[in-house]
């Protein structure tokens, strides 16, 4: 690494100091941690002080560790076993080779969409055998993502939501039915049409509460023990439990919990008592 980049590596232990690195002596090893700064130890396979020999096409040259850096994406290209950082000058005495791999810089923040065009340009008109990596192309990725999965999301969610409803409904409306005859001798022994209807209504808030306790369990549930450990794998996700549908959900179910009996029972009460009971 050259300067600039050598300057940004971040310290585990250790020591970076840049004249004894100079001297072509010593060499910092990485330590590779993940996007969400989980270290990874079995990734340090040398400890300070030990002596390291670099092959080279034959040419041996053994340097000392001098201390642990951070190894991640921005700074390393592939990890094969361990992962080593000297200067720029050092590994071209060593290999003989002057050319950049990677070029790494930051931009102002007032410059960033003008370098970013500027980088689309050259990579795809001038140097097309080149890529280039940068803030604004990492989330523009990640955003490509996002929406595929809100959309995809939000579809099921509402299939299976208009599925839960329906099978609400039908619950309600297949309990009336099959108890026509026991509403009907029920009324005919003295019980009001109004508390009939009181009746069900109350049953179809309890039928709402039920359904309500086992969503609730069953949201906390599968977010804390299926989508939080899923988001821990995936760097660009973050784990925020947002109960605000179940909230908005809730009061609907009490409501179609009170409203379906009644619109059932009115349409299913028009018969006499006796044509309910002998039918």
């Amino acid at each position: 690494m050259d300067e600039f980049p050598f300057s940004r590596l971040k310290l585990v232990d250790g020591e970076i100091d840049t004249k004894k690195l100079a001297t072509g002596k010593y060499i910092l090893e990485g330590v590779w941690v993940d996007s969400r700064g989980n270290m990874d130890m079995d990734s340090m396979n040398h400890s300070i002080g030990d002596k390291v020999k670099l092959n080279y096409k034959g040419n041996i040259h053994e340097v000392t560790v001098l201390g642990h850096v951070i190894a991640n994406e921005a700074n390393t290209y592939d990890w094969v076993d361990s992962c080593f950082f000297l200067p720029g000058n050092v590994y071209k005495k060593i290999t003989g080779n002057t050319y950049a791999m990677s070029y790494v810089f930051d931009v102002t923040p007032d410059k960033e969409s003008d370098m970013e065009h500027f980088l689309k340009h050259y990579t795809n008109s001038v140097e097309p055998i080149m890529s280039y990596k940068s803030k604004l192309t990492t989330l523009e990725g990640v955003t490509d993502i996002k929406n595929t999965v809100v959309s995809i999301g939000s579809t099921i969610a509402f299939i299976i939501g208009i599925i839960g409803i329906l099978n609400f409904i039908n619950t309600i409306l297949a309990s009336i039915l099959v108890r026509r005859r026991e509403l009907a001798i029920l009324q005919s022994i003295g019980m009001t049409r109004k508390q009939l209807v009181t009746m069900l209504c109350l049953e179809g808030c309890y039928y709402a509460t039920f359904t309500g306790i086992i969503s609730v369990l069953l949201s906390i549930g599968s977010s804390l023990f299926i989508v939080r450990p899923l988001c821990d794998q995936i760097w660009f996700l973050n784990f925020k439990f947002n109960f605000w549908p179940l909230v908005i959900i809730l009061p609907l179910l009490f409501v179609l919990g009170s409203l379906v009996p009644y619109v059932i029972y009115r349409f299913a009460g028009r018969q006499s008592v006796v044509e309910r009971i002998v039918s």
